[in-house]
């Protein structure tokens, strides 16, 4: 079982930056945008890499909003500050076992939960690897919208729980736990093989060091041969883990050659004993979930998005002498109350995953730290039973000091303890200078 670490940063298009939403339309999904606003005209149409692209609303958006121009240009020109925040963009690298389809797939999702959660437009966009760069990065832009599209129209107020700052940090843990949870949905279905984890080092008492991100420029001069900042920190620190990894390879190995004399060493740990079985073992779980689930649910499901796509296409779609007779016939209004009761049902459904998805995560989390406090806790020495002296009659070993039975097997234990920590304390404080 691989454990991919998640990278699914949350920007935010700022014309303070000097940023535009249509410009970022524009180029993720290479296309040719004209800025209303500012008669820029942002043209990616010779752009390659981008797999495909699609565009997912609120329900009852407004006619506008479905042409990806139109929309952005909308976004652009709703915000007034000239420091205004026009939309919001989550980059989101999928795991190399996932095929063209299984990327499609958690982007969709991923596009969907963002609708459902904030109410807003998204824009995906699926991106092939550079040429130049590592030819497993596929990932997806999903660019959003700052407002709810409601009843046809912006909101008047920005009510996203990323804008409070006393709400936005545990809504970045719940956003990325989401797509953490969208993509091993995926993977448990389809037996790949990996888990994405989306808890930090950190929070998983993990002694590693993250690596930052190098962003498309500093990665363009390093593909040249230059050499940045950014990417000279990363040498480094991907440096200081492996030297980690050699002196905890180097405690296992001091600690298993104590176990065969019949010790047992309180070495500290740097991660629980199994991480691997654990997160099969966890797989294995969201397996037999995600089945229950879909035995319950998953056709009715199918059904009901075949039923609203059908009342939409009614509603939406057809001629306008159609509509206009519908109309006045009352046939609309009745699509329009079914698609209501359909839509309602569906996301009733797609609560109840909500919810066992986070009980899930809950009862992972909380298994984890289980695991941690076990392997944390000090374990019981075990001395091993002298042999006799063969100068000492049996009937007087019991007058024999036991300290002095043991003194050379805990003289050159504490020894190589004492060296393998000294050794760890100078790289970590070597780490933290630098």
């Amino acid at each position: 079982m691989r454990v991919m670490e998640l990278h699914a940063p949350v920007k935010t298009v700022k014309r303070s930056a000097g940023r535009s939403a249509t410009a970022a339309a524009a180029y993720r999904a290479a296309e040719k945008i004209e800025c209303e606003r500012t008669g820029q005209v942002h043209d990616y149409t010779r752009k390659r890499g981008v797999e495909d692209t699609a565009l997912l609303l609120p329900d009852e958006s407004p006619e506008w909003a479905h042409d990806r121009s139109n929309l952005w240009n909308h976004a652009e020109m709703r915000e007034k500050r000239k420091d205004a925040q026009t939309a919001r963009e989550i980059e989101v690298s999928f795991p190399a076992e996932f095929s063209q389809e299984h990327r499609r797939a958690a982007g969709i999702k991923i596009g969907q939960w963002i609708v459902h959660r904030y109410g807003a437009a998204a824009d995906v966009a699926w991106h092939e690897p550079s040429r130049e760069g590592d030819q497993r990065n596929h990932h997806a832009h999903v660019l959003f919208t700052v407002r709810r599209l409601e009843k046809g129209k912006w909101a008047e107020r920005k009510d996203n729980p990323l804008d409070n700052p006393r709400t936005s940090g545990e809504e970045l843990k719940n956003f990325r736990g989401a797509v953490a949870g969208i993509m091993n949905d995926i993977s448990a279905r389809e037996k790949l093989g990996v888990f994405v984890e989306h808890l930090s080092f950190k929070s998983r008492e993990l002694d590693r060091e993250p690596t930052q991100h190098m962003g498309p420029i500093a990665s363009e001069m390093e593909r040249r041969g230059e050499v940045t900042d950014i990417g000279q920190k990363n040498r480094d620190i991907k440096a200081r883990n492996a030297e980690r990894d050699k002196l905890y390879e180097e405690q296992e190995n001091l600690q298993a050659g104590m176990q065969r004399k019949g010790n047992v060493v309180p070495f500290p740990k740097s991660k629980p004993e199994d991480w691997s079985s654990f997160y099969a073992e966890t797989t294995k779980r969201r397996q037999t979930m995600l089945e229950k689930l879909d035995a319950e649910h998953l056709a009715k499901e199918q059904a009901m998005r075949e039923d609203m796509a059908k009342l939409r296409f009614n509603i939406d779609h057809r001629g306008a002498f159609v509509r206009f007779w519908r109309r006045i016939t009352g046939q609309m209004r009745a699509d329009k109350e079914q698609l209501a009761k359909t839509t309602a049902a569906y996301d009733a459904i797609q609560e109840k995953r909500r919810l066992a998805a986070e009980a899930f995560e809950k009862e992972r989390v909380e298994k984890m730290e289980r695991l941690k406090q076990e392997t944390a806790s000090e374990p019981v020495y075990n001395e091993p039973a002298a042999s006799p002296r063969e100068d000492v009659h049996h009937d007087e070993m019991e007058h024999v000091p036991e300290e002095a039975m043991t003194d050379h097997i805990e003289s050159d234990r504490d020894r190589e303890i004492a060296e393998l920590q000294e050794r760890q304390a100078k790289k970590r404080n070597r780490g933290m200078k630098r």
